[in-house]
């Protein structure tokens, strides 16, 4: 089991003498090179008011550290029993180490962040509030910042617009993967291969659901740096947009890229037409690969606690 047997911290007692039921709340964190970043995340979180029958449980998902995060997470695992992480054999990326997180966590609801401050540690009494009150999904909504990058502003708005355009997904109400998802949920989105490489809800207003919706300010990251380089963001675009688009749409861009690339044959452009052919190929293969795919089954662990 990823979990030791439960450790009850001194102030949940009076809770349960009272015959309140525990709430076990995992925070995900996918983490690399983040050394650094680490005890100041447990710190915060650890200083924040919460309901006295919740418990915080930290699932840390290492990817590939070349500092001294692996080390930091054994011994904080050796000294509180609420710190678990997994260290994994090959890099697999952030949503990738996220997702295997999601399928190692136990408790009640589990909330998907970074460590960095691009998500702020000072919303999640108000997340586990909301989950308290009956919410599945409590989503965290970034608010646009003049004080951003000018290139990220534009980068981001251009990526949104793409998508929505391709897919009819929109994600100007689910533009971070920061959200506390119930236990039910959590099991809905391990059950789709697709969600591993973007981690995008596209159930989220499907009635029934009781969704929260935070909004925050976050001009850029306090602490570390990105990890993207423009190839990995490239390549993270063409995956989200395969995980997103439903089935009948993506059967009909492949429609519209066949009459167009029959349309270029007869025309005599028969080279583009045969890019076009092989375009389509290639996005066959990979959505077919995607819904088939066993990632959790690919990650290699190291070691755990």
């Amino acid at each position: 089991m990823l979990f030791r047997s439960k450790v009850i911290a001194p102030e949940t007692h009076s809770a349960l003498e009272a015959g309140t039921q525990l709430t076990i709340i995992d925070i995900v964190v996918a983490v690399r090179n983040e050394e650094l970043n680490i005890p100041r995340f447990i710190n915060e979180v650890r200083s924040l008011k919460i309901p006295e029958a919740v418990q915080l449980r930290f699932l840390f998902i290492e990817d590939s550290s070349t500092d001294g995060t692996v080390e930091l997470l054994r011994n904080s695992a050796l000294q509180d029993s609420d710190i678990h992480y997994y260290s994994l054999a090959n890099p697999f990326g952030q949503v990738g180490a996220l997702s295997m997180g999601l399928a190692q966590a136990t408790g009640d609801a589990v909330i998907m962040m970074d460590v960095d401050e691009g998500h702020p540690v000072g919303l999640l009494p108000a997340m586990i509030r909301h989950f308290l009150d009956g919410m599945d999904i409590v989503q965290c909504v970034r608010r646009a910042s003049p004080k951003r990058a000018a290139h990220r502003r534009l980068g981001t708005h251009g990526f949104n617009f793409l998508l929505w355009v391709l897919t009819g997904f929109r994600t100007s109400t689910q533009n971070v993967y920061f959200r506390l998802v119930s236990r039910p949920v959590c099991e809905e989105i391990l059950r789709n291969p697709r969600n591993f490489h973007f981690l995008r809800i596209t159930f989220i207003d499907r009635a029934g659901l009781k969704v929260q919706r935070l909004y925050f300010n976050s001009d850029e990251r306090r602490f570390g740096a990105s990890k993207y380089s423009f190839l990995r963001l490239l390549h993270l675009s063409i995956y989200a947009v395969l995980s997103v688009v439903s089935i009948p749409r993506f059967t009909l861009w492949l429609l519209v890229l066949g009459a167009f690339a029959i349309l270029l044959w007869f025309s005599g452009a028969w080279p583009a037409a045969v890019a076009v052919f092989a375009f389509m190929l290639v996005l066959v293969v990979k959505f077919v690969s995607m819904c088939r795919e066993d990632l959790l089954g690919r990650l290699k662990v190291l070691e755990h606690s």
